[in-house]
């Protein structure tokens, strides 16, 4: 101990006298551990605070009879037997053990209505706990305020095929994700039987542990079991089902390596963070190489010169780390209580724990680069003041990098050929992981590289670059730190625009512009009005001035009764196509559409199959896409049967196909005629609107927000769908760009001190007063420079190979577009990272190091 107090001394007493130089690396740590602590706790707090008591022993009915694995994960039942209508609770009473009693724990998901008001959401019934009074519910914050309800209102909640309407006062709000209610506010568990919708499982309480017998006299009547007294007291390997465990063991294999893929995910970030923080310690430990090679000129090892480093990440992340928990526990139980007044706030203190320990293990490990160099300095060259970071000329080791992403591109050039999109995604984080840590082993190598570009440029330049090599225990973590963020950013960024440019180019190739979808309600089975979305076309128009309207008419599906159906067969067609369309007609709350004139124009038809549509509209038929094979199709009328597992065909007509519709088109046309004959009711099911000028985002936003505030059960879908702002990609490009300038300019500010001395030395030489703020200029712009254009690059490339190929079958038929054809550079990222960063870095490095007063000679 009295090693390691001394060996750290010198860091200790350099953080007391220079409190702001790691005042950096704190902040750099205490704000995203803020955050996530913050979010964390309230996340937990909601899920936990009204959760019910855990069980050790549930079960949970299948009918039948099952088997299952020894912590209930894994399972296999048979079919309930049709004539089984006893209550489950009394099935389950009659089989537990001696002295066991059970207790219900119901949930369903259903619609609330308050007056005009209606909102879907969950609802728990308990048995016991913390429950509001008989009669009663407690709603969550948010479904409360689409009710417009307070306390001493009451609502109807309606269970989604599960159960009559039930009438229900507001006790209040809670905090979570679902409502609740008390036994029997949903149903009485004594009346549950097979037949019921209703889900949910029994806690089972007893005097004694429940066994692994007991669970087999469950399995035998219909009840998979999940008890841990079981897990704690396993039964022998041989007692339970071969199959289950066969099952069990791909299950876990499965698990396995998603394990794996949230592991690389987990580490990828962690590293990314490690890599922001770096240059405060890797600039810190240059400063203190003349105390570092006195230690060592004393008697201390490079044991001890490692320990005095490693203390300076080992502080800066404690003392952020614990600063970042405080502060976020205490803004997320403030938030709670403003929200949430007499309710519990439950705080996850094991993942807090776990928080902090990951940050002040990170900060430690960030520190870990710039102990190993401290440590193999010189000895007499440290004395005399020179910092043991000089990369002046070429190491092998320094290949490691640049040789590594050459083979990283080259595996992942072949997965792209052979391996299938589905699986290169399922598997991206470890690439992702392995870029992150080969750009950053690429960092010594690039500035090796800038030192040598520099010989023939402007001095200002040219004494930059030099001094990248020269110093480069800033100038690499800066770039390592850079590189890595920008490309992962980028590469994320790039994947999503190129899928959603394919998406748009595919809805561009069946309809002819953008649209508006409006689908009232349908309010106690009756067909909606068209009158009733006038508000919202007047608020369309409003936005945009006129726009044309078209009132959709078809057949509704229902799936609670019996309901028509085109009965497209089971091949794999041009129907099974996994990038169709889905656009204003497929989004129609409708199992058969009414072709029309006002239709077809909406979609991109080319003259030669718009007249064919529109001579078929008068003769029953079904308009399909134009490499469609079949040349008629059955429209059946179907109904489930008893327990809702088999379709029962009630009637049948086949009708002609017309393939005149664009190829992508997923939802097919019937004509009026066609309609007619198969008997099928037709109603109005919404209206589309076309409107004359594109709505942009902010209208589309402020649109929706209108109808909901406004109108009651009228759902707003906008085709194309735009879910980011139109200057989403220049703020993303804004926010990266600005995160380099924080990087570079934390670098500047930190290396002030050692960059003033070597000003000063110009300054005694002669040199232009200019010539030190120009030098700090260029290094802020090359820093800047280099980093975002190497980041942006890989970038893409990563996007590249992550992009999909057309995919065609054997008979010819595009099962799906590829997105590779639609990766294109955002000019506005290469604007932004490539011309305005790094000026806005020279701006600074320039401000920063500036000329102030005289030269301080003794200094140098």
């Amino acid at each position: 101990m009295s090693a390691l107090l001394a060996a750290s001394r010198p860091t200790r007493r350099d953080m007391a006298r220079h409190p702001l130089r790691i005042l950096a690396a704190i902040l750099l740590i205490a704000l995203p551990v803020l955050v996530l602590s913050w979010m964390g706790t309230s996340g937990y707090a909601e899920e936990h605070a009204a959760g019910r008591d855990p069980d050790r022993t549930r079960a949970t009915w299948h009918g039948g009879t099952c088997v299952q694995s020894i912590d209930g994960t894994n399972g296999d039942c048979t079919p309930a037997d049709p004539a089984e209508d006893r209550p489950i609770q009394a099935i389950l009473e009659e089989n537990l053990p001696e002295g066991f009693t059970s207790g219900f724990h119901g949930h369903a998901w259903g619609v609330a209505t308050h007056g005009q008001y209606r909102s879907e959401f969950p609802l728990q019934q308990r048995p016991g706990g913390r429950v509001p009074p008989p009669g009663e519910v407690w709603l969550t914050t948010t479904t409360a305020q689409e009710l417009r309800v307070g306390t001493g209102d009451t609502i109807t909640f309606t269970p989604q095929n599960s159960g009559d309407p039930v009438e229900l006062t507001v006790a209040g709000t809670m905090p979570g994700y679902t409502g609740l209610v008390a036994e029997p506010g949903l149903v009485d568990p004594a009346t549950l039987r097979p037949d019921s919708d209703l889900g949910g499982s029994w806690s089972i309480t007893g005097p004694g542990e429940f066994t692994w017998d007991d669970v087999l006299a469950l399995n035998a009547v219909g009840f998979t079991v999940v008890s841990q007294d079981v897990i704690d007291n396993p039964p022998p390997v041989e007692a339970v089902d071969g199959q289950i465990q066969r099952n069990r063991l791909e299950y876990l294999t499965s698990d396995l390596d998603s394990l794996v893929v949230a592991l690389a995910g987990v580490l990828t970030i962690g590293l990314l963070a490690v890599l922001v923080i770096s240059p405060v310690f890797t600039i810190a430990t240059s400063r203190m190489a003349r105390i570092f090679a006195l230690m060592s000129a004393q008697g201390a090892t490079p044991r001890h010169i490692r320990l005095a480093v490693l203390t300076y990440g080992f502080v800066a992340g404690l003392v952020g780390a614990s600063l970042g928990v405080v502060l976020g526990v205490g803004a997320a139980a403030v938030s709670w209580f403003l929200r949430y007044p007499g309710w519990d706030f439950p705080v996850p203190w094991l993942q807090l724990l776990a928080l902090w320990a990951v940050a002040v293990a990170g900060s430690t490990v960030a520190s870990l680069l710039p102990a190993w160099v401290a440590s193999r300095a010189s000895i007499s060259a440290g004395v005399q003041g020179a910092s043991p970071d000089r990369l002046l000329r070429w190491r092998p080791w320094m290949a490691a990098g640049p040789l590594g992403l050459l083979h990283l591109t080259v595996i992942m050039a072949v997965l792209w050929v052979f391996a299938e999109p589905a699986t290169r995604y399922f598997w991206s984080t470890l690439p992702a992981l392995a870029l992150v840590l080969l750009l950053a082993a690429s960092a010594p190598a690039l500035v090796w590289g800038l030192g040598r570009l520099g010989r023939g440029a402007p001095l200002p330049l040219r004494l930059a670059l030099r001094d990248a090599g020269r110093q480069s225990m800033r100038s690499v973590p800066a770039l390592a730190a850079i590189m890595a963020v920008l490309a992962i950013a980028v590469g994320i960024y790039a994947d999503q625009s190129a899928s959603q440019a394919r998406d748009r180019a595919l809805h561009d190739s069946v309809y002819q512009g953008q649209s508006v979808l409006l689908t009232p309600a349908f309010a106690d089975g009756a067909a909606p009005d068209p009158a009733a979305v006038e508000d919202v076309v007047a608020t369309v128009q409003a936005e945009t001035g006129t726009a044309e309207r078209i009132d959709l008419r078809g057949v509704r599906f229902l799936p609670e009764s019996t309901h028509h159906e085109i009965d497209y067969g089971t091949d794999i067609r041009a129907w099974d196509r996994r990038d169709h369309v889905a656009g204003v007609l497929e989004w129609a709350p409708v199992s058969l559409l009414e072709a029309s004139p006002e239709i077809l124009d909406l979609l991109r038809l080319d003259d030669a199959d718009r007249t064919r549509a529109l001579t078929a509209l008068s003769t029953p038929g079904i308009l399909v896409p134009v490499d469609a094979e079949q040349t008629e199709l059955p429209v059946r009328e179907v109904a489930w049967d008893d327990v809702g597992e088999e379709v029962i065909v009630l009637s049948e007509t086949v009708l002609p196909t017309v393939p005149v519709l664009p190829e992508l088109t997923q939802m097919a046309l019937i004509t009026p005629a066609g309609l007619a004959e198969t008997g099928a009711p037709v109603d109005y099911v919404g209206t589309v609107l076309v409107p004359e000028e594109r709505l942009t985002w902010g209208q589309q936003q402020d649109l929706r927000r209108r109808v909901a505030d406004e109108t009651v059960g009228i759902s707003v879908r906008v085709s194309p769908a735009q879910w980011l702002a139109d200057w989403w990609p220049a703020a993303f490009a804004g926010i990266l760009g600005t995160g380099v300038v924080v990087v570079v300019t934390l670098v500047m500010a930190l290396s002030w001190q050692g960059s003033r001395r070597q000003f000063a030395l110009l300054d005694a030489v002669g040199a232009h007063p200019s010539l030190p703020s120009r030098v700090s200029g260029a290094f802020a712009a090359v820093l800047a420079l280099a980093g975002s254009t190497v980041g942006v690059f890989f970038g893409y490339l990563a996007a590249l190979l992550l992009t999909s190929r057309t995919r065609v079958l054997e008979s010819g038929v595009v099962l799906e577009t590829g997105t590779v054809g639609h990766l294109v550079p955002d000019w506005r990222i290469l604007l932004i990272l490539l011309v305005v960063t790094p000026f806005v870095a020279w701006v600074i490095g320039r401000l920063v190091h500036r000329r102030v007063g005289e030269p301080e000679y003794r200094e140098t």
